[in-house]
């Protein structure tokens, strides 16, 4: 356990973050950020543990805080995906649309293969944004890499539907409901 290994050394900045992960899974947010600030302490070029404690002060509601933690993890690790794509979730919390739309654009180059979250969150962001064509291209781009993932083709239905293609949202929606019930949402 994490607890274990810092017993053992409490020098080591993974060992921090791992305890810190742990807290947050548990809803321990206080503890999950003392020991994130412990971590980067001790490993302060580690994006891994910036992403983790970016995505503590996420589930505090402290977005701001989050962004400056996500931005950190990026520096330390510039083909970090993860960090990128939460980064992108953060800006469109804050209705960032152009920095949100940069961070996923940003995830899905670290990570191409792996970018069908990546995708979906761009056109959820740009449909956000009001910009119903190039959502609906995101949602396409992610049911190429997850065809029978179910969210993604909403989003396309709905984004269609802006566009007033009706028939196109319809099948979408059709195969949404095709890929049936137990299957992954993205």
């Amino acid at each position: 356990s994490a607890l274990r290994a810092i017993e053992c050394d409490d020098k080591v900045g993974e060992h921090h973050s791992a305890l810190g992960r742990a807290y947050r899974e548990k809803g321990d947010l206080d503890r999950a950020v003392s020991s994130y600030e412990t971590a980067v302490d001790l490993a302060p070029k580690d994006g891994v543990i910036w992403a983790g404690f970016g995505t503590t002060r996420m589930k505090q509601g402290k977005v701001d805080e989050a962004v400056q933690c996500f931005e950190k993890a990026v520096s330390c690790n510039p083909d970090y995906a993860f960090a990128y794509e939460a980064l992108g979730l953060a800006f469109a919390q804050e209705e960032n649309w152009k920095a949100a739309v940069d961070a996923f654009h940003h995830a899905i180059k670290c990570d191409p293969g792996q970018a069908a979250p990546a995708y979906y969150n761009l056109g959820n962001t740009l449909a956000s944004s009001g910009k119903f064509d190039e959502a609906a291209a995101a949602f396409r781009e992610a049911i190429k890499l997850k065809p029978s993932v179910v969210v993604p083709r909403i989003g396309l239905g709905a984004a269609l539907s802006h566009l007033e293609k009706n028939d196109e949202a319809v099948a979408e929606f059709a195969a949404a409901f095709d890929c049936g019930r137990g299957s992954r949402l993205i």
